[in-house]
């Protein structure tokens, strides 16, 4: 299972990720930011920045794989999924590294880093890196 998480525009490549992989290339995948109630109910109650963690808590087993989009890299939900995230997890995220929590989250982590100062063009770049994975994996 591939699990998707990002917030805004982010959330919105998420979602259009998880599509194409299952849709495309027939990969089990979903984006959390579609799952309104559940990751909301755990905002509410276990704090917002832990609300993607208790999802993928109850739902992800050691296999799945993780791709969290942030542009700023800064985003707590995202970023503390990321850091407690035990294995095959990318990172799409954009400039600014040195102020970019996500984009030095960990050694050895894959980080697709878009350098330009534009949030439009880094979120297109970002669609565009999905797409091509997903027609990558198509059989």
């Amino acid at each position: 299972m591939v699990w998707i998480v990002g917030n805004g525009g982010s959330a919105a490549t998420a979602e259009h990720f998880a599509n194409d992989l299952l849709k495309t290339a027939g990969v089990r995948a979903v984006a959390l930011p579609g799952m309104t109630s559940t990751v909301s109910a755990y905002g509410n109650d276990e704090g917002w920045e832990n609300m993607y963690k208790h999802t993928l808590l109850g739902l992800s087993k050691q296999d799945d794989a993780l791709v969290a989009i942030s542009c700023s890299g800064n985003s707590p939900n995202v970023y503390e999924l990321a850091h407690w995230w035990f294995d095959n997890l990318v990172v799409l995220t954009g400039n600014e590294k040195i102020k970019n929590k996500l984009a030095n989250i960990n050694q050895g982590v894959p980080v697709i880093h878009v350098e330009d100062s534009d949030i439009a063009v880094q979120e297109d770049v970002h669609l565009s890196i999905c797409h091509a994975i997903a027609k990558s994996l198509v059989k």
